[in-house]
């Protein structure tokens, strides 16, 4: 609902979106695409359908962004057993594309909807082993399937709004040939917020949300 104007912090109540969805470690990633889109809006009788379809690539910064961080220290976390780590890594986009779908629908102020994301990336970096020269090594950190579902309710001047997300993030490296996952975990999350306009220039808002990076071990231990 708010990725395409997160850099224009007045038109949302809170500067820091919540972060179980707008996670910032990722904003890289989803804050924008290079390639090429197609958009439009359709009357269905039953209120309206806004679309937008995209395909293209991700600038991936230098490896002090938060989520390259987060792939570097889960790869060395899984090499920590054999004494071989990574040092810093590049990550190149191989395939991106998705799409959103919403409806807005005819009781004034409800629109709901969903948007997909579909992401293959490739990385290398240099594998040091001890006592022997370091070598190349590649790896890929793959989002399929990744989905976000939202709603949103505007009543005078009361807005009530929900979204939920599930990410499937595949981490893996090619070690002799054969790949090896790293990491295959599908990260959650979900808020509700509430939201109410107090004259021109005051906005409360409250809001609750959980995150788990694993969906499937909610006790994060």
């Amino acid at each position: 609902l708010f990725n395409e104007f997160r850099d224009t912090d007045a038109l949302f109540p809170t500067v820091i979106l919540p972060q179980s969805i707008y996670d910032e470690s990722m904003r890289a990633v989803f804050i924008s695409y290079n390639g090429i889109g197609f958009t439009g809006n359709l009357n269905i009788g039953a209120g309206s359908l806004n679309y937008h379809l995209f395909c293209g690539g991700v600038n991936h910064p230098p490896d002090e962004t938060p989520y390259v961080t987060q792939v570097q220290t889960a790869i060395n976390t899984g090499l920590k057993e054999t004494g071989m780590s990574i040092s810093s890594i590049l990550m190149d986009t191989q395939l991106f594309f998705g799409g959103r779908l919403i409806w807005k629908t005819p009781l004034n102020g409800l629109k709901m909807g969903g948007s997909f994301v579909h992401l293959k990336t490739k990385f290398n970096s240099m594998l040091n082993i001890p006592g022997m020269d370091s070598q190349k090594f590649y790896g890929h950190m793959n989002i399929e399937k990744g989905f976000f579902l939202f709603c949103e309710w505007a009543i005078g001047n009361l807005t009530l709004t929900s979204e939920y997300m599930e990410l499937p993030v595949d981490i893996s490296i090619d070690m002799l040939g054969e790949k090896t996952d790293i990491s295959n975990e599908t990260m959650q999350g979900w808020y509700v917020m509430g939201t109410y306009l107090l004259g021109d220039k005051f906005t409360l808002y409250s809001y609750y949300d959980r995150f788990y990076a694993d969906k499937g071990d909610t006790t994060g231990i």
